[in-house]
């Protein structure tokens, strides 16, 4: 072989190889993004004899407000909720809480109002509007609406909708599925008016969300509260709110009313 040749050939093979085996940096990396996530606890009424399936004893109450408190949770105005849910830049702080009742029951005012005050935990308020300031025989107690007013003078107390008149059993089904789409805009749109002509914020009080009554909803009743400019349906499902993941119109709580505190402090190490 001479000169040129030796030449050519160490040109031809190559002075080092590298080899392509297994590494962390040559294996995908699965980065765990941890979801942002609100806890909706529902309740009703208060009272010291169970009166209905959604009852809780007010000392039963407080121990669920004294496990949010030693939890270190935040427990969250329901404007902060909205912007939270429909802004992707609005962040919570962890542990986000948002407390509801449903029905509008007087009780809110009597015994659940005073313990949240204590605290100064906030809290949402869906009333059956129609009911609001009647008495009924052998029915639990309304409230007023010289209560309600009261209550959100407070700015502890956010009063929505829980519908008008539908809050019934119709031949064994939720009245909600089965109104025409004509009488549930007729429902929707007279419970907001009354709530506005009512309140002493008048013209200016957004009345933009409904708790479906039972939480028994259909696609008609979800097309029929967007179409009257609700832009929050709050339901009974129960399961935790997730930031980008969740219908605004189909938002998720957990009925609290028949929880221990040990059952309120399980839910809340998922947060």
């Amino acid at each position: 072989m001479n000169r040129r040749q030796a030449i050519a050939l160490l040109l031809t093979v190559p002075l080092f190889t590298v080899t392509k085996t297994p590494s962390a940096f040559s294996q995908e990396i699965e980065i765990e993004v941890e979801q942002e996530k609100v806890l909706i606890l529902a309740y009703h009424h208060l009272s010291e004899t169970m009166q209905s399936c959604s009852t809780i004893h007010p000392h039963d109450f407080e121990e669920h407000l004294r496990v949010l408190q030693n939890n270190h949770c935040n427990i969250i105005h329901f404007k902060d909720f909205c912007r939270w849910i429909e802004e992707d830049d609005f962040a919570l702080p962890s542990k986000s809480v948002l407390i509801t009742f449903d029905d509008g029951y007087a009780s809110f005012y009597e015994k659940a109002f005073p313990l949240l005050q204590q605290y100064n935990y906030p809290s949402t308020q869906f009333i059956i509007v129609d009911q609001i300031d009647k008495e009924v025989p052998d029915a639990i107690p309304k409230l007023s609406w010289e209560q309600i007013n009261e209550l959100e003078a407070t700015n502890l107390v956010e009063i929505q909708s829980h519908s008008y008149d539908a809050h019934y059993f119709d031949n064994g089904q939720a009245r909600l599925v089965t109104m025409t789409e004509e009488e549930l805009h007729v429902d929707f749109f007279r419970a907001r008016h009354y709530i506005r002509f009512h309140m002493n914020q008048h013209i200016n009080k957004r009345v933009h969300a409904i708790s479906y009554p039972f939480g028994i909803y259909n696609q008609k009743v979800v097309e029929a509260a967007q179409h009257t400019s609700y832009q929050f349906g709050f339901t009974s499902n129960g399961s935790y709110v997730i930031k980008n993941q969740t219908n605004t119109l189909e938002i998720p709580r957990i009925s609290a009313d028949n929880l221990t505190a040990a059952q309120v402090e399980e839910l809340l190490g998922d947060l």
